[in-house]
């Protein structure tokens, strides 16, 4: 028996109170018969858009795919995409089908799709459908293509990044003939919206294992990533620089912008490269959003090397920021010895202990008590407090009121910015320097 909420319930019995059929679908269901957590929920039902439009109401539902078949019905404040078992005609731009034909058999509805894995249906009256072998599937840990699957990779090129992108979410292997048949059809990536690319690299990269796809279909991600494309021309370096790749995407955490900077940081010769190369794909070639370019770049801002001393770790931190340093952490670790990756642990730990101020902000000091000393607002204030927060950062000086006014009037003496009497040329006076 398949849990559903109470919300797709509500659904499926309007619908089926009113004569039509409906079943689940899709990978609510595959998530569920695996003992995933489940996600968006999909029903297929013999019922039209038009039907489906009425029975709900158009308060409650919205037309996200008509021509398609497809309508969302919101119930309990949860979207339920409902959609009407259809075949498809030809896909002439190799993305789209040129028609659909709406079916009565639910079936037939799922000869049409992609995966073995994703063609099942289930409802309490018929128990699971499953024409296709996709329960066996799941089982062996296989992606599968429904059908020929250079039909199935030729009339849409999205389903190679999909198959991909399974293969690393599920930890499964691609099936022999899917797989080569993916690797001869690259050309019809290029019908791809750069939209569509990204989503599915996004979820291709945060996969249980995405290393060793990447390696192995190092054609496929050439012709998404064009920059990339230097990875297949069969040199040692490029031979190394994948290798490197696969093995360090595959060892640090399940997070985006840590398995992006990994990927960076293994092809590229240094981390300036690293960081260029990222800009260049991220932004320019995928226009991903902001906060993944900002927090890739973020961990590129320093070199992915063991910390040997309390001043490395301190510049660590001025790079990259606090909280960016224990994702950098998590990024170098596993290519690090036990060795280096626990002295690295360590020092670092140590220094995030000191709580370093990391801005002039955060100094025991602000520009209004340099004032108090006497010092007149302008530029000096900035210059002051900026080399104060070097002297803490250094460990040179605590970052203690007392301590920090005593250096800043010792410094204004240096600069002959104090003067033993007052001037108006000046732009400090000693009148209140006490400490």
């Amino acid at each position: 028996m398949i849990s559903l909420p109470s919300s797709a319930r509500k659904v499926m019995d309007a619908l089926e109170r009113n004569g039509f059929s409906v079943f689940l679908v899709g990978g609510y269901l595959r998530d569920t018969l695996m003992g995933r957590k489940p996600g968006d929920i999909d029903l297929a039902t013999d019922a039209k858009p038009k039907d489906v439009t009425a029975l709900f109401g158009a308060k409650y539902t919205l037309e996200t795919g008509v021509k398609h078949g497809s309508v969302t019905v919101m119930s309990d404040g949860l979207p339920i995409e409902v959609t009407t078992f259809r075949s498809e005609g030809a896909y002439a731009d190799k993305r789209h089908p040129n028609s659909v034909s709406f079916l009565t058999n639910v079936t037939e509805d799922l000869r049409r799709r992609d995966f073995t894995v994703n063609a099942m249906a289930w409802n309490p009256e018929h128990g699971l459908i499953d024409p296709v072998g996709g329960r066996e599937d799941l089982q062996r840990r296989r992606i599968r293509c429904v059908g020929n699957p250079d039909e199935r990779f030729a009339e849409d090129g999205l389903r190679i990044l999909r198959a991909l992108r399974f293969a690393s979410q599920l930890n499964f292997s691609i099936d022999p003939r899917a797989d080569e048949a993916l690797n001869r059809f690259t050309s019809s990536l290029e019908n791809v919206s750069v939209p569509r690319v990204w989503h599915e690299l996004s979820l291709f990269f945060q996969g249980v294992r995405p290393g060793r796809l990447f390696a192995s279909h190092l054609p496929v991600f050439a012709a998404v990533i064009p920059e990339l494309a230097f990875l297949c021309d069969n040199s040692p370096l490029s031979f190394q620089a994948a290798t490197d790749a696969a093995r360090w995407l595959d060892a640090v955490p399940q997070d985006l912008p840590l398995r992006l900077a990994a990927l960076f940081s293994a092809v590229a010769p240094d981390q300036q490269e690293a960081a260029f190369l990222a800009k260049s794909v991220l932004e320019d070639r995928l226009q991903t959003d902001r906060n993944t370019r900002r927090a890739v770049q973020s961990l590129l801002k320093y070199p992915a090397i063991a910390l040997k001393t309390p001043d490395e770790a301190r510049a660590l931190l001025k790079a990259v920021g606090r909280e960016t340093a224990l994702d950098w952490l998590g990024l170098v670790l596993p290519i690090l010895s036990q060795q280096e990756g626990e002295g690295t642990s360590r020092i670092l730990s140590a220094v995030l202990e000191c709580n370093l101020p990391l801005d002039v902000s955060q100094l025991a000091v602000k520009g209004s008590d340099l004032i108090d000393l006497g010092c007149l607002p302008g530029p000096l204030i900035g210059e002051i407090l900026s080399t104060l927060l070097d002297e803490v950062f250094a460990g040179r000086l605590p970052n203690e009121r007392p301590a920090l006014l005593r250096r800043a009037v010792l410094m204004l003496e240096r600069t002959s910015a104090i003067q033993s009497g007052t001037s108006s040329s000046t732009s400090c006076s000693q009148g209140n320097s006490s400490v």
